[in-house]
């Protein structure tokens, strides 16, 4: 009878094996793991033309602390490019005899127009989202939602702006402008609180 050798031990085409596992596993998971992690209606723009829609999907809400909401809320201001070609963005909510908006300002220093996905969220799914195109040499522009009255849905609100190249899809976002979670006024949350 033959020897029977010890198969325990790895051998080289046991260790490929494994790192083309290993490779398939990575190439299906990340694409996976990047959607999860970029968040996803109707208005009008300043200084752009605008198409809109509105939907009730859910949104995932951040999991930080909410600031309180004066009459506008601004994040930092985000930029791509340098000099006179440079692409900022700032997104804002503001708010006004208890409505809430979403509102970006744009300057497109760049030769190319740009579409801006503005989203106005709130931490319960609601989501007020337009789109607008900003044109190329543009560097005064602003794109707004409509405005959403402050009792419907529950939660701190936030603006959330992708800007692309024009006609592309928000996936190929170049740019990603924030206002941070902000809570309505105290007036406006006592009325959110008696109306549900």
């Amino acid at each position: 009878m033959p020897d029977v050798a010890d198969k325990s031990t790895l051998e080289p085409h046991h260790i490929r094996s494994l790192a083309l596992a290993g490779a398939v596993i990575g190439v299906v998971l990340l694409p996976i793991a990047a959607a999860q992690a970029n968040p996803t209606g109707s208005g009008s723009g300043s200084g752009a033309s605008a198409s809109a829609s509105q939907s009730a999907a859910p949104v995932t809400p951040t999991p930080t602390a909410a600031q309180p909401l004066g009459d506008e809320f601004c994040g930092t201001t985000t930029s791509t490019g340098t000099g006179s070609a440079a692409v900022l963005a700032q997104s804002c909510v503001e708010q006004s005899d208890g409505t809430v908006a979403a509102k970006v300002y744009v300057s497109n220093g760049s030769a190319v127009d740009r579409t801006v996905t503005l989203n106005l969220t709130r931490t319960d799914g609601t989501l007020v989202q337009v789109q607008c195109t900003i044109a190329a040499g543009n560097t005064s522009a602003s794109c707004e939602t409509a405005a959403l009255p402050t009792t419907t849905g529950t939660g701190a609100f936030n603006a959330i702006a992708e800007l692309t190249l024009a006609d592309q899809p928000v996936a190929d976002g170049v740019l990603h402008a924030e206002s941070g979670l902000v809570s309505p006024s105290a007036g406006t949350a006592a009325e959110t609180g008696a109306s549900q």
